[in-house]
């Protein structure tokens, strides 16, 4: 969609952000399915042979991963076929072209390898975890299905795109191609390569590394926001939750506390005593009542 508009071609991005929430919204909602059956767990080595569980919601989500590829004719197909073509035709940066086809494949890639990591393999979390699909869910992610194959070609019909680009046949099926080597390498890399990564990743540095997205975080924005945080910490500490605190409610309300319980130490057990400051608080509420009128 940033694309797009970097074209100057609104019109296509709107069009893409249709189609992409349609199939955007079926994934999530399957996700959410598959994490809440999980207890609420989202790591993948968590997960697998989904299919067998809940074979709609596998279903659904498989549509939404290849319509999300942009797979043929479904309908993320329709917009970000266009919006590759586009950035082929139209004259500009060739960087932006080849950023344009290599994020393609990796949507490939990580949309292949989630199918087959949670869909096929093996089966590896807690024996006591049952899958169950359920009525609420089933419904809408098949409404959404059914939007996800249709509507990109429905939009097409009922808005004709007007910059249909005329490039040679080898050019218009680059995409088709990028998804094809984005889909073989994510079957090669989930079924062989990671398998012999396995003993490398059990290593302390690159297993800590994977866990903190390969560090990611301190590395781009952990940094930068160090001392802020430290600052609003230090803040809260001192004036927010320390003499603000001490000088407002939690002070007047410590005060009462303390001179409550002194004056029931010092105060006679008799119960004239207490009907008598009963009385005199019943008294003094009145006469402020009145004063305030």
């Amino acid at each position: 969609m940033i694309t797009r508009i970097g074209f100057n071609l609104p019109a296509l991005a709107y069009f893409h952000i249709i189609t992409h929430a349609l199939f955007k919204a079926l994934l999530f909602v399957c996700a959410g399915a598959f994490i809440n059956e999980h207890i609420h767990a989202q790591d993948l080595r968590w997960m697998g042979n989904i299919s067998l569980q809940a074979p709609i919601a596998t279903s659904c989500i498989s549509l939404a991963n290849m319509a999300l590829c942009g797979f043929p004719f479904m309908a993320g197909f329709y917009s970000k076929d266009i919006i590759i073509e586009s950035a082929i035709f139209i004259i500009n940066n060739s960087s932006i072209v080849y950023i344009s086809l290599i994020s393609l494949g990796f949507t490939s890639f990580y949309s292949i390898r989630f199918i087959i990591v949670v869909l096929w393999a093996p089966n590896l979390s807690c024996a006591f975890i049952s899958i169950k699909e359920h009525l609420p869910i089933i419904v809408p992610i098949i409404s959404l299905s059914t939007l996800s194959i249709a509507a990109g070609r429905a939009i097409t019909w009922l808005i004709p795109l007007s910059n249909i680009n005329s490039l040679p046949i080898i050019i218009k099926e680059m995409p088709i191609f990028i998804v094809s080597v984005g889909v073989l390498f994510a079957y090669t890399y989930t079924t062989f390569i990671s398998q012999n990564l396995a003993l490398i990743i059990k290593t302390p540095l690159t297993h800590f590394a994977s866990c903190m997205i390969w560090f990611l975080v301190p590395l781009s924005s952990q940094f930068i926001i160090n001392q802020p945080l430290k600052w609003a910490h230090n803040y809260i500490k001192l004036v927010d939750q320390g003499w603000i605190e001490l000088l407002c409610a939690q002070g007047i309300n410590k005060s009462i506390n303390i001179n409550r319980n002194i004056y029931i130490l010092l105060t006679p057990k008799l119960p004239t005593i207490y009907l008598l400051s009963s009385i005199i608080l019943m008294t003094s509420l009145i006469a402020l009542r009145a004063l305030t009128f």
